[in-house]
């Protein structure tokens, strides 16, 4: 959602990537060296800028919170787990969260499942249930 929001205004599309998540290692490996480290590098370039972008849009705590909701989506992740991370009251969390990204966190986290899953659906062979039970 807001990753390829971001990408977007960027002029790219995250999702024109055809290979198969899996085929990723094998074509690195195989790849020379000075590919890998070349890849890695600007990788890291654009992930350091998005997460730049993404802060000045949204400020570091909403940030750190939907850092964490993507890296923990198949997790259960409480309001009280998310506020307590970014050391503010759950209560003043929520509502902030809100005022920055125009939804509540579990919408928001809900969000993440659905693109998620879209994204199994679509560049995986997992079925229906694989990605569900994910």
């Amino acid at each position: 959602m807001i990753y390829s929001q971001i990408f977007s205004e960027l002029g790219q599309n995250i999702y024109h990537i055809k290979m198969n998540h899996k085929d990723i290692p094998t074509y690195l490996d195989s790849s020379a060296p000075e590919i890998l480290e070349a890849f890695y590098a600007v990788l890291e370039t654009v992930f350091r800028e998005y997460t730049h972008l993404l802060t000045q849009q949204y400020g570091k705590e909403i940030v750190n919170a939907i850092r964490y909701m993507y890296l923990n989506y198949q997790n259960v992740i409480s309001l009280g787990e998310l506020s307590q991370l970014l050391a503010m009251n759950p209560s003043y969390f929520s509502k902030y969260f809100k005022k920055k990204t125009g939804i509540n966190y579990v919408t928001f986290l809900n969000n993440i499942r659905i693109e998620k899953a879209k994204e199994y659906l679509k560049y995986t062979d997992y079925s229906i249930v694989q990605i569900a039970l994910e």
